[in-house]
């Protein structure tokens, strides 16, 4: 009998109506550990990743960010975030001491964060308009007492120059205001991608039902106004791009084709 796999993988897409160069991802490497943007295996983190113009390039409105993290991650414990920007011209921190000094940062999201799939989007509060010109820096406040398990961390990528700074504990909540001296500073940057604000609403709820030998009928709610979706679907685990895309005009859509006693995920990007 056919199955779609009990864990429905959903991993919101950026929507069609922005151009590729629209948005920039910088740091590709996955290595764990390193404590950015939050550390998860303890109750609070405060951290400082310096991302450098010349891996931004243009000046861009920032409206939304993007982090990954490793398959284990769930957040249940660690969801409670405040993201502040800013322009700075360091191009690494000195010390220990060394933070951005919340003067020059601009507060761009404040609350509850999720994940899917190990992918957080943060859809921020107010755009942040970056100039084109300095580098950026990125700040991450996570407030929720709680912890979550030790291989649950965030990818990151090497860097040359020691650009960030991280500060975690149990039992102490820093204050952005005035940090404390951090736990860490090194030369890794989170992986991060930015990004405008998105047009149109995401799709959310994703669901499966009525499955046969050969099909499945998908549906999702429509947070915004879309009247006709993109899905793309494949066994579980394959790489977005490389799944079947079929157009849906309508919301259930039913999906054939399917191969018997496969678990399959999907993915769907509101037109």
């Amino acid at each position: 009998m056919k199955r779609i796999t009990s864990l429905i993988t959903i991993i919101i897409l950026l929507l069609q109506s922005f151009a590729v160069s629209a948005q920039v991802t910088i740091g590709s490497e996955e290595i764990t550990g390193k404590k950015i943007p939050i550390n998860p295996f303890y109750g609070y983190t405060y951290s400082q990743v310096i991302y450098l113009q010349s891996e931004i390039g243009a000046a861009m409105d920032i409206g939304h960010l993007i982090y990954t993290a490793t398959p284990e991650t769930t957040l249940e414990d660690s969801s409670l975030w405040d993201v502040y920007i800013g322009h700075t011209t360091k191009t690494e921190f000195d010390t220990t001491t060394d933070w951005v000094s919340m003067a020059d940062l601009t507060e761009v999201f404040s609350g509850t964060v999720t994940i899917d799939a190990g992918v957080v989007h943060i859809l921020l509060d107010s755009e942040f308009s970056y100039n084109g010109t300095d580098n950026l820096v990125i700040a991450v406040d996570e407030n929720l007492a709680g912890y979550d398990g030790y291989s649950h961390s965030f990818y990151a990528s090497t860097v040359t120059d020691d650009r960030s700074l991280s500060f975690w504990n149990d039992s102490t909540n820093p204050d952005p205001n005035a940090p404390p001296t951090a736990s860490l500073h090194q030369n890794f940057i989170a992986n991060i991608t930015l990004a405008p604000t998105p047009t149109c609403a995401w799709p959310t709820g994703l669901a499966a039902s009525g499955m046969t030998g050969t099909t499945a009928d998908l549906d999702w709610y429509e947070n915004g106004t879309a009247t006709a979706w993109q899905i793309e679907y494949g066994p579980a685990g394959f790489t977005p791009g490389d799944g079947t895309t079929v157009s849906a005009p309508t919301n259930p859509f039913t999906v054939t084709g399917l191969d018997s006693g496969t678990d399959y995920q999907f993915y769907v990007q509101a037109d």
